[in-house]
């Protein structure tokens, strides 16, 4: 067997007797298989409409064997001398009252029943044991099942890429082939003798075959109660939203899609302007620094149909603030001025800055005296007009060292030999540094926020790889770090 005449076997063997007749009656329902027979030569078999629900197409396929026949209606129409069973063949024929087939070959097994085939744009559904049913589709149709069997069916859905229309004597029908699968999918359980309401979307029936019209096959494939139901899809959209659409960073932003009509089984694709992407319906994301950021989602529902929407958010940096002091250092009394740089959230700002001697000043740039000996931590606090407030310091070393600051100590890569980035700020030239309390011989100034220290071997035995050393530096005007622990 071809792999279509498998899937029509499978449709039909629950329910299907098979016998050889010299005369013969048989009932297609419409949505079910009707059955299957082996035809012998001088066989005649009357094929009778049902009513489950009326069929608007009979179909006829042969599984094996074939020879010449014979085909009527009901309405006086008869196939000429070009009819034929041909094995692995599946025909549409209109509905009327009744079909006679006279086999006049050899041998033939066929299987036959009602289908539902001209009805697009209309629910279609049936109850019971279900075999081929072929809908052609020339638009898209959304389609829904349900089962009440104790098991647990599947239901497979072919696409029939070719169809021609054959007319023999005064009969017209449809040959179908080259069948392809394009989905198989599991019924939603139902409850009660008679629960055709199914209204989750499994599958979207598409015309795929670029024209003519496509032919889907639900196949059972068992004694299962089984219910379906097709309808037109109301139009595709969707809206998206984003809030709040501006603030200062961090902040949280809250995004929701909602999709309407189109096939339900629903999937979101967000990209969120700062390298973020998110495939959920609805989520909060955080922007954590500032800039014009534009979002997009693409929405799109189970028949591959997109909708898209895109908004826009302007994030504000945040607050930010550096502050200077000159000069830095001297004998009292000493004047420094002071100057502020803010940027950031949302100008304008105020300024109040606290000199740690009592003294206070309420402007971007100011200037003040310190009469005694000591060293000044200045700060200064800046606040938006929204409330967000930063802080920077100047501080001023009045009779006093300054005390350098180590930030970090790094091994620099590439170098000839063992070498020890120090990185800070306040490094004066002539500065020591010491290593446990041992000095290092080989220090070298870059700036007053860099010095490399060297001695290869001699420096690296002083650094024994896995233990904490202390390391310190002091500035020719007797200020020194606090103790940076450091591990090789």
């Amino acid at each position: 067997m071809t792999k279509r005449t498998v899937a029509l076997a499978l449709a039909c063997m629950a329910i299907s007797v098979l016998v050889a007749a010299a005369e013969a009656q048989a009932v297609y329902n419409g949505g079910k298989c009707g059955g299957a027979y082996t035809l012998q030569g001088g066989d005649t078999i009357t094929f009778v409409p049902g009513s489950n629900p009326g069929p608007e197409s009979f179909w006829l396929a042969v599984t094996s064997g074939g020879g010449s026949a014979i085909l009527s209606d009901g309405s006086g129409g008869t196939t000429g001398g070009d009819f034929a069973l041909r094995q692995g063949a599946l025909m549409l024929f209109s509905v009327t009252q009744t079909y006679s087939l006279l086999f006049t070959g050899t041998s033939a097994q066929i299987l036959f029943g009602g289908t539902v085939l001209d009805r697009p744009g209309k629910p279609i559904c049936d109850t019971g044991l279900i075999g081929p049913s072929f809908i052609k589709v020339d638009k898209l149709l959304n389609l829904m099942t349900q089962s009440h069997a104790q098991g647990t069916p599947t239901v497979s859905v072919w696409a029939w890429f070719q169809t021609s229309r054959i007319t023999s004597g005064n009969i017209t029908y449809t040959l179908v082939s080259t069948p392809r699968q394009q989905a198989v999918i599991d019924p939603a359980a139902c409850s009660g003798t008679d629960c055709c309401q199914p209204t989750a979307t499994n599958y979207a029936l598409k015309n795929i075959s670029g024209g003519a019209y496509t032919l889907f096959e639900l196949d059972a494939g068992g004694s299962y109660n089984f219910d379906w139901n097709t309808a037109v899809p109301a139009p595709f959209t969707c809206t998206a939203s984003a809030s709040p659409t501006s603030g200062t960073a961090p902040v949280d932003v809250s995004f929701a899609a909602s999709p309407s009509g189109g096939s339900s089984g629903y999937k979101w694709a967000w990209t969120l302007g700062d390298g973020a992407t998110s495939a959920k319906q609805g989520f909060t994301h955080t922007y954590k620094s500032g800039g014009k950021f534009v979002w997009k989602v693409t929405v799109t529902d189970l028949a591959g149909q997109t909708c898209v929407k895109s908004g826009q958010l302007q994030i504000a940096s945040p607050l930010s603030a550096t502050a200077t002091a000159t000069p830095r250092q001297g004998n009292a009394p000493l004047t420094s001025t002071f100057t502020v740089s803010a940027k950031g959230a949302k100008p304008p700002y105020t300024f109040l800055w606290d000199f740690q001697d009592g003294s206070t000043a309420n402007t971007a740039t100011a200037s003040h005296t310190f009469v005694s000996t000591g060293a000044y931590y200045c700060i200064v606090t800046v606040t938006d007009s929204a409330g967000k407030s930063a802080v920077a310091q100047a501080p001023v070393y009045v009779g006093v060292p300054i005390s350098p600051t180590i930030s970090s100590v790094k091994p620099v890569s590439g170098a000839p030999s063992f070498t020890l980035k120090v990185s800070g700020a306040d490094f004066q030239s002539g500065c020591t540094v010491s290593a446990d309390g041992q000095g290092i011989s080989q220090v070298v100034f870059k700036s007053t926020t860099t010095l490399q220290l060297k001695g290869g071997s001699q420096l690296k035995a002083l650094f024994p790889k896995g233990s904490p050393v202390c390391v310190m530096v002091t500035n020719p005007d007797g200020g020194q770090s606090d103790c940076f622990t450091y591990t090789r």
